[in-house]
């Protein structure tokens, strides 16, 4: 598993466009800050310009590495970003979430858990 971007989805569950959009995700072992881009149909592009429509969902996601770069190893990634912080602003609102070491440690297993391959059936079993 190699690791190149941090994403998050959410809802803007208002009745109001909101816009200007911005935020940022730090590491607090490294200082590191990536920017916060918008998903705009699978692409991370910058969020100038973007706003979320009234009762929609969106995702959002920051670069950790180079876009050509094959990505982090969950150890790295765990030595780099064990502890950071998501800055998210919407309108006049700012979300933040500092992540603890425990959670990135889950999610990072939790991620190599669901890639792993599934056990195929053994020699001479069938299905039916």
């Amino acid at each position: 598993m190699r690791i190149q971007t941090f994403q998050a989805a959410g809802e803007n569950k208002s009745n109001e466009f909101v816009r200007p959009l911005d935020g940022y995700v730090r590491s607090e072992i490294t200082g590191k800050q990536f920017q916060i881009l918008v998903n705009d149909n699978g692409t991370l592009v910058s969020s100038a310009g973007y706003g979320i429509p009234a009762d929609q969902q969106f995702n959002i996601g920051a670069r950790l590495v180079e876009p050509t770069s094959a990505g982090i190893s969950g150890p790295e990634f765990i030595r780099d970003f064990g502890q950071m912080t998501f800055v998210f602003k919407y309108g006049n609102h700012t979300y933040t979430k500092k992540f603890s070491p425990e959670e990135i440690e889950a999610e990072v297993y939790r991620m190599e858990k669901d890639l792993r391959p599934k056990p195929m059936l053994g020699a001479g079993a069938r299905k039916y």
